[in-house]
């Protein structure tokens, strides 16, 4: 829409998670897509940095969604940047999707738990998951709260609306 804004219910969700006046704090985004995910963050305060997998989602990004200028992006596997780097988040939003499935390679526990490094001291991980709790459909979402629990965070689920395939599911998690 010509605002640049938004009508998805999980950016709502996100609007409500992501802390206010953020100014000096330092956020990653794991998936960037459009951009609006970053906007979000550069709104609410803070200094953001993205990978992305896929460089034609750049391009479509910075070219038909206005994302040029919105923080440093890199081309790269997720799970391979958060390995390599050495640099520290004050939060990681983690919204990876290939086709209709996240890449789960990045929240396994060996990745969560590695993930840590990455962390300043009160950190928060966001991450974007399908709507689905229950039949098989359901499976993965508590196999993904159990793997932030095993690997010691403490994590909530968030949606906004009970009908299970309208919704996003958001974690909310912290050491």
């Amino acid at each position: 829409i010509e605002s640049g804004e938004s009508v998805s219910a999980y950016m709502k969700i996100l609007e409500k998670v992501i802390p206010e006046n953020a100014n000096g704090k330092r956020a990653l985004v794991l998936g960037t897509g459009a951009g609006l995910t970053g906007k979000l963050l550069i709104k609410k305060g803070f200094t953001v940095s993205g990978v992305e997998f896929d460089p034609r989602i750049i391009h479509a990004a910075d070219n038909f969604f206005g994302n040029k200028g919105n923080g440093k992006i890199v081309c790269m596997d997720a799970r391979r940047y958060l390995n390599l780097s050495k640099e520290t988040f004050d939060l990681v939003l983690i919204d990876l999707y290939r086709a209709e499935e996240p890449p789960v390679h990045v929240v396994t526990l060996e990745s969560l738990e590695g993930m840590k490094k990455n962390l300043k001291e009160g950190a928060l991980v966001v991450m974007n998951w399908h709507g689905y709790t229950s039949g098989r459909q359901g499976k993965g979402t508590g196999v993904i709260m159990n793997t932030f629990k095993r690997a010691s965070y403490k994590v909530k689920a968030l949606s906004d609306s009970p009908e299970e395939d309208a919704r996003n599911i958001v974690f909310v998690a912290s050491l």
